[in-house]
């Protein structure tokens, strides 16, 4: 009876479907690793948190933690939100912490330029490389105009110019034999 079960089968037409098997099977072992390090990465941030750490959360709130109590359900932290006057506390829980603020403020001098401005962006290249390649774009963008408008330019004097001259010249030729006339009478 197996025999019969084999015979029937053909493996031709099931390589595609065996194939596609393979392939989901690959990308959910994809998944589950990757979100086994994120929530690695996750954990450790969380128990790296302490008092005084500025922090974001999920809605944006930015904060600094001012006492952490360990819950049943996980930590919970209050927040101190704001400045001067405008001082708040929220108490959240640990989840929707998102990460710390690594941000810093920016110090400008006398005369207004940033003393402290980051000097890389988050794809590594500096700003002044990053300023040399904007005006490098800019620079063959505008030779690029220039000579679309010449080209534009030259078609438009090749084919319009006579038209124009031909009817400013009749319509000055009007104008004169006009005002003799008027100038006669």
């Amino acid at each position: 009876m197996s025999n019969l079960l084999f015979a029937e089968f053909n493996w031709g037409t099931a390589w595609p479907a065996l194939l596609l098997l393979v392939l989901l099977v690959a990308y959910i072992i994809y998944m589950i690793v990757a979100r086994r390090k994120s929530d690695a990465k996750t954990a450790e941030m969380m128990e790296s948190l302490k008092v005084g750490d500025k922090v974001v959360t999920n809605s944006g709130i930015y904060g600094e933690i001012v006492s952490i109590t360990q819950t049943t359900l996980g930590k919970v932290m209050v927040l101190k939100t704001g400045e001067g006057k405008n001082i708040s506390y929220i108490s959240v829980n640990s989840m929707v912490i998102l990460g710390k603020d690594e941000k810093e403020d920016i110090v400008y001098d006398k005369d207004g330029n940033p003393l402290n401005m980051p000097t890389t962006n988050k794809l590594g290249k500096k700003a002044d490389e990053k300023k040399e390649e904007n005006t490098n774009l800019e620079a063959k963008s505008d030779l690029v105009q220039d000579s679309k408008e010449k080209v534009e330019d030259k078609t438009l004097t090749d084919t319009t110019t006579p038209k124009k001259t031909s009817t400013i010249k009749k319509t000055t030729t009007k104008k004169s034999t006009t005002q003799k006339t008027t100038k006669k009478d």
